[in-house]
């Protein structure tokens, strides 16, 4: 029997599959392309949702490799890719650390000073949260910012961490003894990009790499 008179139920798969493929030849690409996402939709879906959880596993995996040597929580600034990578690797290298998978991470999405009441609300929240999680190294911002991690407490002082050959150099820099002033720094406050002028950075005493963040300024 001629396939085009049987009954849809009594058709077999290759047959099916002919009728399909004369339908489409007989289509033109609008409603080929119609025609193809009406039937193929669920398919579509599949093989879309397949590579996509390939892609963020493979994402996953990526960055479960990756380890953190220092966070810089950076209030009101912004810096583009170009300058993260730059200041990351500048720093990996004045510390001498070759390890791939280390990275320095410099957070500039804490919009503190924004202009919607909501936003600097999330903003403060997030800051507060991972510093008392011992998340952040380091804060950069403006004085009225960090100056409340040292009014509670959270700031380390600089003549502890730093060498006494340190201290002799930037000794213009630091401001009661636990801000360090970042004003004519060309390699950190400059591609920070931070509204407020001056901008002052604290070390935390509450992270767990308290060891790191004195080298920052020197890259």
């Amino acid at each position: 029997m001629d396939i085009h008179e049987k009954h849809e139920t009594d058709l077999t798969r290759a047959e099916r599959r002919q009728l399909e493929k004369e339908k489409l030849q007989s289509m033109d690409w609008k409603h080929k392309l119609g025609y193809i996402w009406d039937y193929y939709k669920p398919q579509i879906f599949g093989v879309i949702a397949i590579f996509a959880a390939i892609w963020f596993g493979f994402s996953w995996y990526e960055n479960s490799k990756y380890e953190t040597i220092m966070y810089a929580a950076v209030t009101d600034g912004y810096m583009n890719e170009d300058e993260s990578e730059q200041m990351n690797r500048e720093y990996k290298e004045f510390i001498g650390d070759q390890e791939k998978y280390h990275r320095v991470s410099i957070d500039t999405t804490v919009a503190i000073g924004s202009e919607d009441s909501q936003a600097r609300y999330n903003a403060t929240m997030k800051l507060n949260t991972i510093v008392a999680a011992g998340a952040v190294d380091v804060v950069i911002g403006s004085k009225e910012h960090v100056k409340d991690f040292v009014t509670q407490g959270a700031a380390e002082n600089l003549s502890e961490v730093l060498s006494e050959e340190m201290q002799e150099t930037y000794q213009d820099h630091i401001v009661d003894d636990k801000l360090f002033d970042l004003t004519g720094s060309t390699k950190i406050g400059n591609p920070l990009h931070v509204t407020a002028d001056p901008v002052y950075l604290v070390i935390l005493n509450i992270g767990e790499r308290r060891n790191m963040p004195q080298n920052f300024w020197n890259i």
